[in-house]
């Protein structure tokens, strides 16, 4: 399956390009944190790290399944294929099988496998700092949600201590990784409804797409964010046509490139790509 890997490295390439686009105007939400906020927020994010390191297993339990996507990223890295060899080796493989799981763990992971080995401990030091940034991700929504400063450094710091999530950022499974990016989709979506433009839209939209490459249940996000949409939006006149129409004619090629993308991140699960060799 050579194609769902260049369909999945090319929606990253563009999320990544959408936060940088972003950028500054997601800074600009953020503008009015004191600089002892983010020091405290820098030292609940060394705690994680401590903690993750000192508490969690620090190998693949037998509750993680981690080796499954240990083979997926493996696949990526040497063949391109979204495939594991169940026997042999990649280059000689006896019996390949098809992966019950997405691929966008895989893929990020074998990225980290690129620049620092295969081995497992990679793909727990991978872990560990994707459960630790979660904590930010936590932070910033909790900012954006209360306006208070402790009430989002309170719950980055329960998410720091938290027994489960320190024991799965230890292991290879896709937990950690999975929760980072349902909180990075949530914060995109909320700044979607504070800030008007369409660069945002489409971080949401590709943010939410990639969460649902690293685990298909995520896609039931979208009811979360259409009944939010609903509650947070104030105008009476909740569906305005009009001024649908009128946007769309103003903002024809970004929402084309937001439209294929979607296409091609969806295609994936149109056609069946759990297919046997």
């Amino acid at each position: 399956m050579e194609k769902y890997f260049y369909i999945l490295l090319a929606s990253f390439i563009i999320l990544i390009i959408l936060m940088v686009q972003s950028f500054g105007k997601i800074k600009g939400e953020f503008k009015k944190i004191k600089k002892n906020t983010w020091l405290l927020l820098l030292a609940i994010f060394i705690l994680a790290i401590i903690l993750r390191i000192s508490l969690s297993p620090m190998h693949d339990t037998d509750q993680s399944l981690g080796h499954e996507y240990l083979l997926s990223a493996k696949a990526f890295l040497y063949q391109q294929r979204y495939v594991n060899c169940a026997r042999g080796t990649f280059n000689d493989c006896l019996f390949e099988k098809m992966p019950q799981h997405p691929g966008g763990y895989p893929l990020l992971l074998s990225g980290f496998f690129l620049l620092f080995g295969t081995s497992i401990k990679t793909a727990i030091g991978f872990n560990i700092l994707f459960s630790s940034l979660t904590l930010i991700v936590v932070f910033l929504i909790g900012q954006l949600i209360f306006k208070n400063k402790t009430v989002a450094l309170l719950a980055a710091l329960t998410l720091a201590v938290l027994k489960s999530h320190i024991f799965f950022a230890g292991t290879a499974n896709a937990t950690s990784i999975n929760l980072f990016f349902i909180s990075l989709s949530i914060l995109t979506v909320l700044l979607a409804f504070r800030i008007k433009d369409y660069s945002i839209y489409g971080l949401a939209i590709g943010s939410f797409l990639f969460t649902v490459h690293i685990a298909s249940e995520n896609i039931f996000l979208i009811l979360v964010y259409i009944i939010a949409f609903f509650l947070l939006k104030q105008d009476p006149n909740i569906i305005n046509f009009k001024e649908i129409k009128k946007y769309a004619k103003k903002n024809t090629p970004p929402i084309l490139i937001i439209f294929i993308l979607l296409i091609m991140i969806l295609s994936v699960f149109i056609f069946p790509i759990y297919q046997s060799n």
